[in-house]
């Protein structure tokens, strides 16, 4: 694919699983502003030998990674994003801990630009269950010539069974000739939930 940008990381916090009847979700938000993603999405590798030959093979999608690079990750996108503790120490200032706490499951949304055949599409993609923890960080003094530094996540994308069909899912994806009926498939009812 020639991908040629990337916008409008969308994060929607998991309300319930239920195996068979998929994931439901509270309001989502747009998480700051994306500059990268590493999308990873793992298959099994498994043959059956029979017969001194390959017999049965299975390569389905188990699940995977994410590494998703922001601008900056605000405080308030951290306690939505990685459920970093909010602190009111007064009615004014408001702190935020990073806790030994798990960060929460939800759904994870992009949309990525797409040139082909000369012509501009848009791709959004939906990831029904991840789980992101901060990555490292790294901050430089100001010198002569500045370098930007960013925030980057690292998520474990996990498989659901959305239905009763017993197939797992990990993404759905659409293509779409315009931004905005990408946006807002990826804000609707059951995926981003932003209104």
């Amino acid at each position: 694919m020639a991908y040629i940008g990337l916008k409008h990381p969308v994060f929607a916090p998991e309300t319930t699983y239920v195996p068979g009847t998929g994931v439901t979700y509270s309001s989502g938000s747009v998480i700051d502003m994306a500059c990268s993603c590493n999308l990873e999405i793992t298959h099994a590798d498994a043959k059956l030998n029979a017969d001194d030959v390959v017999a049965e093979t299975y390569n389905g999608a188990t699940g995977g990674t994410i590494e998703f690079e922001f601008r900056h990750l605000p405080l308030a996108d951290r306690k939505t994003l990685l459920g970093w503790r909010e602190n009111k120490e007064s009615t004014t200032i408001t702190s935020y801990s990073e806790t030994d706490q798990p960060g929460p499951y939800g759904g994870f949304g992009f949309i990525r630009t797409v040139q082909r055949n000369n012509a501009v599409i848009y791709e959004a993609t939906w990831l029904h269950r991840v789980q992101f923890a901060l990555s490292s960080e790294e901050t430089n003094t100001k010198a002569e010539n500045v370098e930007f530094q960013t925030a980057k996540v690292t998520g474990s994308i996990l498989p659901i069974y959305p239905d009763a069909t017993g197939v797992a899912v990990v993404r759905d994806v659409m293509e779409f000739d315009t931004y905005a009926a990408a946006l807002t498939w990826l804000n609707a009812s059951g995926r981003g939930n932003i209104t």
